[in-house]
């Protein structure tokens, strides 16, 4: 029950989170659209609530349990990483807290004006460093039955979710970002694959223009 429970979420929150349903807003409610990522995150709290209490109702004992060496380890390093990554980001505009246009391919202020492909001492290391560590913060904890079905849940979800968004960045940026894709991983370092910082600033200067996305994972 558990499983099909978050499989709906998942489910219901990617499909909002399509250019067709942002496509459709923008043409239905235009005066509404600019805030669509605030009515999207609220929904997504809400929503998530009932779930996140349900499954510590439906815990138990633990099935097993995480040494401290790890969590002290990777817990503290994935919060950083997340601290990191946040000075990289218009904050506001991805809670949704100042409006902002819909990026929609083909629409007028897709991407949003002034908006430009960012690129961090992160992301010169991974695609998606707080994809990364939510993973790491899913994982590395203590788990019984009802989390360990949400994790694997949540998980699966962020993969999908990996692929969704670099489709989605892919139609936004276009080759500036299918060069990245080849050049950074997507969940976890390499030593052989990164971003030196002026092969960065090159990149950036590529894909300067109208066009734009900053990257949100």
């Amino acid at each position: 029950m558990l499983a099909a429970l978050w499989a709906a979420y998942c489910g219901l929150h990617s499909l909002l989170a399509t250019f067709a349903v942002k496509r459709l807003v923008s043409r239905v409610v235009p005066a509404l659209a600019g805030w669509y990522r605030a009515a999207y995150s609220l929904f997504a709290l809400l929503t998530l609530i009932p779930l996140l209490g349900l499954m510590e109702r439906l815990g138990g004992e633990p099935i097993w349990l995480t040494p401290s060496a790890l969590k002290w380890t990777l817990l503290p390093l994935a919060g950083l990483v997340i601290a990191w990554s946040l000075r990289d980001y218009p904050v506001g505009e991805f809670l949704g807290l100042r409006p902002a246009p819909l990026e929609v391919p083909g629409e007028a202020g897709a991407g949003g004006p002034g908006v430009a492909f960012v690129l961090g001492v992160p992301h010169r290391f991974v695609r998606h460093p707080w994809y990364a560590s939510a993973l790491a913060v899913i994982w590395v904890r203590d788990m019984d039955q009802a989390q360990l079905v949400s994790a694997a849940c949540w998980s699966l979800y962020i993969l999908v979710g990996l692929r969704l968004e670099e489709a989605r960045l892919e139609a936004l940026i276009g080759e500036p970002y299918r060069l990245y894709r080849e050049r950074v991983p997507a969940l976890v370092p390499s030593p052989w694959r990164y971003l030196g910082r002026r092969e960065a600033d090159r990149l950036l200067r590529d894909a300067a223009g109208p066009v734009a996305a900053n990257q949100r994972s």
